[in-house]
C-alpha cells in the first residue's frame, strides 16, 4: 500500500485563485488545478491508495466553513466514491474563540487529525496560546500535522525550528505528532541532533525533500528516528507524488523499512 500523508486541495470554486496566489509567494511551480480531482489523478500516476488531504485555517473567522467543506469530501467520512482516495485532515486556527468546540465537533465526527501551519497561521510553534489546543488534541487522540521548518512565506523567521518543536514535544507526551518535511525544511542537521529517534510519539514525513535534502544526510535521519516513524508525503500539488516517491526510492535502506515508509506506518496511525 502506497499512501501520501501531505497533499493539499482546494474547493473547485476557489482552486485557480489559491494556487495562482500561493505560488506568487513561495515562488515555485505547482502540479495539477489545486483541486481534490487533481489530487486523485497525481495519485494513479505512481500507483498510491490514498492520501491525506490538508487543509489550512488562515482565518479564525471561516474556520467552520472550510472544514464543513473538507468533511464533505472525505472519502472515509462521506462513502463519496468520487473521493474515495482521501483522508481528510482539517484546520483550527488559534486565534477562533471556538477552536476547542471545533476540535470536539471534528472528533464526533471522525476526523482523524488536524493540520497547523505556524507560518500561514502566524505563531510560534512553542507559544503557550497554543498549549490548550495540544492538550485537547493529546486528550481526543487526534494527530497534529505541524508545517516544520523554513517556509517562504517568513524566509526570515523559522517559526517551528527543531529546538521549539522538541519543547512541545516534552511538554505534550502523548500527542500524536508529525512534523512535516522530514522535521524542519532546510534544518535537516538540527532535526537529526535533537529531534530524530528522540520521542516516541514523533513522526516526520518526506515531503518536498526531493532536491533539497541530500539522500545521505536523509538516510542518517531515518536511521535514528526508525523507518516505522517515517511518512511518506510529497505537498502535492507543489511536489508530484511520483517525483517524492523516486527519492525514497533510491535511499540505501532496505525493502521492508521503504514499505513502512510509504504505506504501512500511515495505515497503521490512521487505524485503517
Amino acid at each position: 500500500m502506497i499512501i501520501d500523508f501531505h497533499t493539499h486541495a482546494f474547493p473547485s470554486a476557489i482552486a485557480e485563485k489559491a494556487m495562482k496566489k500561493l505560488a506568487a509567494v513561495a515562488g515555485v511551480p505547482y502540479y495539477g488545478d489545486g483541486t481534490a480531482e487533481a489530487v486523485t489523478k497525481n495519485l494513479e500516476k505512481c500507483g498510491a491508495d490514498m492520501a491525506v488531504i490538508h487543509t489550512i485555517a488562515t482565518r479564525p473567522d471561516n474556520l467552520k466553513k472550510i472544514n464543513d467543506y473538507a468533511v464533505s469530501h472525505d472519502g472515509i467520512l462521506s462513502g463519496d466514491e468520487k473521493y474515495a482516495k482521501a483522508v481528510r485532515f482539517c484546520g483550527i486556527h488559534q486565534d477562533a474563540p471556538d477552536a476547542l468546540e471545533e476540535m470536539e465537533r471534528l472528533h464526533k465526527l471522525g476526523v482523524k487529525g488536524i493540520k497547523l501551519h505556524p507560518d500561514y497561521q502566524d505563531f510560534m510553534i512553542d507559544d503557550k496560546k497554543l498549549y490548550p489546543i495540544y492538550d485537547a488534541a493529546r486528550s481526543m487522540g487526534l494527530i497534529v500535522v505541524f508545517h516544520a521548518g523554513w517556509d517562504p512565506l517568513s524566509p526570515d523567521l523559522v517559526h517551528a525550528p527543531p529546538e521549539r518543536s522538541a519543547k512541545v514535544l516534552r511538554d505534550f507526551p502523548g500527542m500524536k505528532t508529525v512534523l512535516a518535511h522530514l522535521g524542519g525544511m532546510k534544518m535537516y542537521g538540527e532535526v537529526r541532533d535533537l529531534l530524530a529517534g528522540k520521542f516516541p510519539d514523533l513522526y516526520v514525513d518526506t515531503s518536498m525533500s526531493r532536491g533539497i535534502v541530500t539522500k545521505e544526510l536523509m538516510t542518517e535521519i531515518i536511521k535514528r528516528q526508525g523507518a516505522d516513524k517515517v511518512l511518506f508525503g510529497s505537498d502535492f500539488p507543489w511536489h508530484e507524488s511520483l517525483y517524492e516517491l523516486e527519492l525514497v526510492e533510491l535511499l540505501d535502506i532496505s525493502r521492508s523499512e521503504k514499505d513502512l515508509i510509504e504505506g504501512e506506518n500511515a495505515r497503521a496511525l490512521l487505524g485503517l
